[in-house]
Order: C-alpha cells, then sequence, then structure tokens
C-alpha cells in the first residue's frame, strides 16, 4: 500500500475573507484509492464594490487576455510582459482579480525568499518557457505555470506561526476553470490547464506520502511528464533553489508513478 494511503480520512477547513471552501477527503472502499470529494460555499466577492468575480468582461479585457496568450507562448521571458507597463492597467481590472490578488499573498519566507506569490509566479513562468516545447501542450503548460497558485489568496492563513495554504491546488484549479471559461477559452485547453493545476503539488504529496496524493487520478486527468515539468518550474522558481535537489525529488516522483527521467530531455535535469 502506498503511504499516501494509509491515513486518507481528513478534514480541513479553509476561510478567508473572500473564500470559503471545505474539502473532504475520504477513501472510496470499491477502488481502494483516495477521492476528493469538494464541498464548497464559494462567497467570491472583489474588494471593490462588492461585484462577484465572475463578471462579465470588457472589450479591453478580452484584448489584454488575448496580448497576455501571445506573450507567453511566444516569450522566452514572460514576465517582462506580466510585470510591464503595458498589461499593468489590465491587472486593475476585475476580470484579472485572480492574477492581481497573487500580489501581497504571503508565503513562507524559508521556501520563498523572492517574496509574495506574484513574485514566485513570475519566476515560474520564465521557468517554464524554457522546456514549455517537452510538454504535450507548450500553451496549456504556460497558462498553467501563470495560474498554477492562483488558490493561494484564498487559502493563505497563518498557522501556529506558519504561514500556509493548504488547499490551494484545489481551489485554483475551479477559479482556473472560471478564469478562463470567461474569456471563452476553448473547452480542451482549458480543462487540460485546470487538470496541471489541480496536481500540480502531486510530487511534493507523494514523496513525502501524504494523503492528498492520488497518482491514480492524476494520471487519468493529465500527463504525468507534464505535472513533473510544471512540478520542477515550481519548485526552480524560487530565490535560492537547489536545482540538484529538485531534480532528484522529481526523479523520485517519476519513479513512483511508474515513469523514468529518461523520458525527459537530458538537459531539463542539468545536474545529474
Amino acid at each position: 500500500m502506498h503511504p499516501a494511503c494509509r491515513n486518507p480520512d481528513r478534514f480541513l477547513s479553509l476561510g478567508s475573507s473572500h473564500i470559503s471552501i471545505h474539502l473532504v477527503y475520504y477513501k472510496e472502499r470499491n477502488e481502494g484509492r483516495i477521492v476528493e470529494a469538494v464541498f464548497a460555499r464559494h462567497r467570491a466577492r472583489m474588494e471593490t464594490g462588492g461585484r462577484m468575480l465572475l463578471e462579465k468582461v470588457s472589450e479591453s479585457d478580452r484584448k489584454a487576455f488575448d496580448m497576455l496568450d501571445a506573450h507567453l507562448t511566444a516569450d522566452t521571458r514572460p514576465s517582462r510582459f506580466i510585470a510591464g507597463s503595458a498589461f499593468a492597467p489590465s491587472l486593475e481590472s476585475p476580470a484579472f482579480s485572480a492574477l492581481s490578488r497573487l500580489k501581497g499573498t504571503l508565503q513562507p519566507p524559508a521556501h520563498h525568499p523572492e517574496g509574495d506569490a506574484w513574485s514566485h509566479t513570475l519566476l515560474v513562468v520564465d521557468e517554464a518557457a524554457a522546456v514549455k516545447e517537452w510538454s504535450t501542450s507548450p500553451r496549456a503548460f504556460m497558462w498553467a505555470a501563470l495560474l498554477h497558485d492562483i488558490g493561494k489568496p484564498g487559502t493563505t492563513q497563518i498557522r501556529r506561526g506558519k504561514i500556509t495554504s493548504y488547499g490551494h491546488d484545489v481551489l485554483g484549479a475551479r477559479m482556473a476553470r472560471e478564469f478562463l471559461s470567461r474569456f471563452s477559452m476553448e473547452k480542451e485547453p482549458a480543462e487540460k490547464i485546470r487538470a496541471l493545476v489541480r496536481w500540480h503539488m502531486q510530487p511534493l504529496f507523494v514523496i513525502k506520502g501524504l494523503p492528498f496524493a492520488d497518482i491514480g487520478q492524476m494520471k487519468k486527468e493529465t500527463p504525468v511528464l507534464d505535472v513533473a515539468l510544471l512540478s520542477l518550474c515550481d519548485r526552480l522558481g524560487r530565490l535560492g533553489a537547489d536545482r540538484a535537489a529538485e531534480e532528484d525529488t522529481i526523479r523520485r516522483f517519476l519513479f513512483c508513478c511508474g515513469e523514468t527521467p529518461q523520458r525527459l530531455p537530458d538537459n531539463i535535469f542539468r545536474s545529474g
């Protein structure tokens, strides 16, 4: 039995001034695996005007989305556009609140010396741009890199003196779907993005034997190698990252999933 299946019964209650969500993790007896059930009360409102997050987008919002899409897929350093003056006005729009709320969202300094979740995301998209061609869908991969932590603002809390964001992968997946649907992205790439956001924490869960690990369901929804690539970018997208240690974590994750690191190009694992 995989260590992740030994203690499956967990209740996790998450709350913030914007979003309340209850997650129940339980074991499905007939399949012998962890299955996730999400019972949510979504009270998501914009800070300004009390407007709902699913507010209709304007024509200027759509143009900004198209520009963002183009830069994500074409640039070698997409962060320059995302953090630049040309896109800055768009971040003030309610339509892009899922991104703008990353600014100021705390992260544990020991793991994220670069600062808030926005700073981390900018580093991750640049890491992702360097390896996107080895993913099964470069466009979806880049969007997943941008949106992978959008669940953090709604789940980040200080617990016993520590900054945590438990469940941000689950909440982020739903938020990613809502965000992309608002801009009428095609169903196929949108689902690929949602799935990558949902499962981007699996390498950590699997390696540590946490009850949130679910290799079987992950494989049904998204390619393991894409998850491995995104997780590597996530782990390298911080100041002072230990590349050798992070690559070792991804190698072990691939092994646990029945994959082999040799299926990834040699220059992705630069330390080995």
